[in-house]
């Protein structure tokens, strides 16, 4: 009885073969462009830092509301790596509209996300929380039934 052999590449050729499939993150235009979430909410872009916009609130939203729409925007949207993180640059406060996030974050974004490390509660609240993207749009599939429709927005 003649045993098969393999070409050799084993797992290298494997490795290749998915490496090959994985593409780069597409280059970002200058302001972001509008969109809407899976879930409904309006994504705007903003055009006083590179890499920022705004998810405008929709009544009873919350964190996960908020994570699910960036996410999902930053991944599919903007076609970015799904670990990239998210920042939140201002949150939803009085007078606001919803939470103006960043993916190109600024010093002052990065010193918030620093005096919060450590402290692994899912949140949007803080400027600097942070989360990545892939996290963020998984919020979506704990909000999204199976019959939603969100053109009958």
């Amino acid at each position: 009885m003649k045993h098969k052999t393999h070409s050799g590449l084993g797992l290298l050729g494997v490795a290749l073969t998915l490496g090959a499939c994985v593409t780069a993150p597409r280059p970002l235009p200058d302001i972001l462009p509008d969109d809407r979430s899976p879930i409904g909410n309006r994504i705007v872009g903003h055009s006083e830092s590179p890499g920022t916009f705004e998810v405008i609130a929709r009544p009873g939203d919350w964190t996960e509301e908020f994570m699910c729409s960036a996410g999902d925007y930053v991944k599919t949207t903007l076609g970015q790596d799904p670990a990239t993180r998210i920042y939140v640059v201002r949150p939803r406060g009085a007078g606001e509209r919803g939470v103006l996030f960043t993916i190109r974050p600024g010093a002052e974004t990065l010193d918030a996300a620093e005096g919060l490390r450590g402290d692994y509660q899912r949140s949007v609240a803080r400027p600097g929380d942070s989360f990545r993207a892939a996290d963020g749009a998984s919020a979506c599939m704990r909000i999204l039934p199976y019959f939603w429709d969100p053109e009958g927005l």
